[in-house]
This record gives structure tokens, sequence and C-alpha cells, in this order.
């Protein structure tokens, strides 16, 4: 290290300034803050359709696409540039969580069974399988 340059994580190795992963991380925090306001509106847009219509169907889809969005975008801080599949993490992990995600709209508009908790766990789910989706392929 050279001296008259201190090494932390402004720095790399060899002194020299590194700017580009603080600046990564700023750039994930502010398309954080979009998507999270996109989907607050489709959110938003989906109950003004329901609400008019008394078709509840956009609203539930909405409501389990929308956080598979958000798991997918913060899966984006994990992954890892080369490819690989891990299959366990695939098969047992986001395929349940997928298919419970679509198992609950699809109930809706078919007038299956559902019950309460169903609704309240679409959130936590959908952003489960969109993380390891990406991680199952990129982990």
């Amino acid at each position: 290290m050279s001296e008259g340059r201190r090494r932390d994580g402004l720095f790399n190795e060899s002194g020299d300034l590194v700017l580009n992963r603080w600046v990564k991380y700023l750039l994930w925090i502010i398309g954080m803050f979009i998507l999270l306001r996109l989907g607050d509106y489709a959110i938003l847009k989906a109950r003004i359709h329901a609400d008019a219509t008394t078709h509840i169907g956009s609203m539930v889809w909405t409501l389990a696409i929308v956080p598979v969005i958000y798991g997918v975008y913060v899966s984006l801080l994990f992954a890892k540039r080369r490819p690989g599949v891990n299959l366990p993490l695939f098969l047992l992990v986001f395929l349940p969580c997928i298919l419970f995600n679509v198992y609950v709209p699809v109930s809706t508009q078919m007038h299956l069974m559902l019950y309460p908790w169903m609704t309240q766990a679409l959130s936590v789910t959908g952003v489960v399988a969109g993380l390891t989706l990406i991680l199952s392929f990129f982990g």
C-alpha cells in the first residue's frame, strides 16, 4: 500500500479509490424506492378496478405477483455472476412457494377452499419465491 493512502471501504488493495461498489448499492436503494412506488401504484390501481367492477381477481393476482417481483429485486444483492443450478433450492423452496402464490388467486376465481392465513402469507411466500428463483440459478 502506498504511503499516504489508507485502506478502508473506499480503497482497494493498491490504495486506489473504489466507488463502484458504493454506487452500485446506492443505485440499488434508489431502484428499490422506485420499485416500491410502482408496486404500490399497481396494487392501488387493482383495488380501484376491483371496487369499480366488484371483480377481485385482478387485485388478488396483483397481490400475488408484486411480492415475487420484490423478491427478484432483493436477490440481485446476493446473486453471483456465474450461473449454476441449485436444484434442491429450486425444487424444495421455489416451487412450493410459487405454487402457493398461484393457488391463492386461482382458488379465489374458482371458489375453492381458501383460509384467511393464505392471503396474508402471499407477501412472504412471494418474496421467498422471487428470491429463491434467482438464487437457485445464480447463487
